[in-house]
C-alpha cells in the first residue's frame, strides 16, 4: 500500500505536469488582461509581422516549443467577425533584448536559426463575443510541424498571413504596449533644391537610416517610355573637381538642365513603360548598420536619357540633400515590426510600422 505522502504525489502528477506544459508571454499576463491589442496576423491579410521578446518577457528558461494559443482582445465590445486567413509561422532565437541592433529589415531582425515551423495553414478565426470578464480564453491553438528549441534568451515570433486580394476582418488579438519606450531612429532627412527639366521632375526616396532600406524614386514626365535611367549620388553640391556646381547644361544642348552634383556613384535602372508619369526606381539595397555612418550627408539627383526631349538627350531631376539617421535605441521587454494594406507585398523586405508591443501568446510546451 502507498504511504499518503507518496499517494498524494501520485495522484498530484499528471496535474502538475498539465500546469508546466503550457507558458504565457509576455510573462504575467497568463490571467491578465493586455493593455492593447494586435492588428496583425488576425485582422490583416496580407500582412507580415515579427514579435521579438526579451528575456525576461519570456521567462529566461529554456523550452521546447510545441505549439501556440492566440486570444481575443478582451477590451472591445464588438463582435468579432469570422474569417480564414493562410498563416505561415517563424521563430528564431535571438542574440540580445529589443530594441537596439533590429531595424525595419525582416531578415535584419532574424537570428541565425530562423526556422519556419508552421508552413502555410488556413487559420479560423471564430466570430468571437466579448467575454464576460476579460481575459478571454485560448481560443486559436496553432500546432508547429516541428519543435522549435527556445535557447532561454531573446526570441523572435513571425507571422505571415496570406490573401490573394487585400482583406480585413474584425478580430483583434490580445496584446500588452509597454510604456515610456524613448528610442525612435532619428536625424534621418531629405530636402530638396533647384530646378528639373522638366521642371516637374521629381525625386524621392525613403528617409536613410542605417540597418534601413535604401531606395530612391521619381517622376520623370516621360509619357509610357521604356528608358535608361541613372541614380547620381555625391558628396558635394559646390564643385566637381575644380568646377563649379550647379554646372548649366544649357550649352550642350540642354536648356533649362543643371548637374547640380559631383557623381561619386551611379546607380542604374529604367523608366516604367507603363506609367504616364514616367515613374523610375531605384533599390540600393540596405545602408549597412555602421554607427559611424549616422549624421553623413549625400547629394541625390536623377537623368533619365531620352534622345526626344532635348539635344543633349536628358531629364534631370532636382537636387536632394540626404542625411543618414541613427538605428532603433534603448531596450523593451517586447517589440513589434509590421506591415499591412492593399499594395502590401509579402515579398517586401521592409516593414513600415513599428511599436514597443508584444502579442499575448500561449506557448504549449
Amino acid at each position: 500500500m502507498f504511504p499518503p505522502s507518496r499517494l498524494l504525489a501520485v495522484l498530484l502528477f499528471p496535474a502538475c505536469l498539465a500546469a508546466q506544459s503550457r507558458l504565457v508571454i509576455p510573462s504575467g499576463l497568463a490571467s491578465r488582461e493586455g493593455n492593447s491589442s494586435a492588428w496583425v496576423p488576425a485582422k490583416y491579410a496580407p500582412s507580415r509581422v515579427q514579435f521579438l521578446y526579451s528575456a525576461k518577457a519570456m521567462g529566461g528558461s529554456p523550452l521546447r516549443i510545441q505549439s501556440l494559443s492566440l486570444r481575443r482582445d478582451g477590451l472591445r465590445r464588438e463582435l468579432f467577425l469570422l474569417h480564414k486567413w493562410d498563416l505561415e509561422i517563424f521563430m528564431s532565437n535571438l542574440p540580445g533584448d529589443p530594441v537596439a541592433g533590429y531595424s525595419r529589415l525582416w531578415a535584419g531582425n532574424r537570428g541565425k536559426d530562423y526556422t519556419c515551423v508552421m508552413k502555410k495553414t488556413s487559420i479560423t478565426f471564430p466570430a468571437s463575443p466579448p467575454p464576460s470578464k476579460a481575459p478571454a480564453p485560448f481560443s486559436i491553438t496553432m500546432a508547429l510541424d516541428k519543435p522549435f528549441p527556445y535557447s532561454g534568451k531573446a526570441f523572435l515570433l513571425e507571422f505571415a498571413a496570406h490573401a490573394g486580394t487585400f482583406s480585413a476582418a474584425v478580430w483583434y488579438a490580445d496584446a500588452e504596449t509597454a510604456s515610456g519606450w524613448v528610442g525612435a531612429p532619428s536625424g534621418g532627412a531629405r530636402s530638396y533644391s533647384g530646378t528639373g527639366c522638366p521642371r516637374d521632375f521629381f525625386n524621392y526616396g525613403t528617409y536613410p537610416y542605417i540597418g534601413y532600406v535604401w531606395r530612391h524614386y521619381g517622376f520623370s514626365r516621360a509619357d509610357r517610355k521604356d528608358l535608361p535611367a541613372l541614380d547620381i549620388l555625391g558628396t558635394s553640391s559646390t564643385h566637381l573637381g575644380g568646377i563649379p556646381l550647379p554646372l548649366d547644361l544649357a550649352p550642350l544642348g540642354a536648356k533649362g538642365c543643371r548637374l547640380y552634383t559631383d557623381p561619386a556613384l551611379v546607380f542604374p535602372s529604367r523608366t516604367d513603360a507603363s506609367s504616364r508619369e514616367g515613374r523610375v526606381e531605384f533599390d540600393l539595397g540596405v545602408i549597412p548598420n555602421d554607427p559611424a555612418l549616422v549624421g553623413a550627408v549625400y547629394f541625390e539627383q536623377q537623368v533619365v536619357l531620352d534622345p526626344a526631349f532635348n539635344s543633349l538627350g536628358v531629364r534631370m531631376s532636382r537636387l536632394a540633400r540626404c542625411t543618414v539617421g541613427g538605428p532603433f535605441q534603448g531596450k523593451c521587454d517586447f517589440f513589434e515590426f509590421f506591415d499591412f494594406g492593399v499594395h502590401f507585398d509579402l515579398k517586401q523586405p521592409f516593414a513600415r510600422y513599428y511599436a514597443p508591443k508584444g502579442i499575448v501568446v500561449e506557448l504549449g510546451l
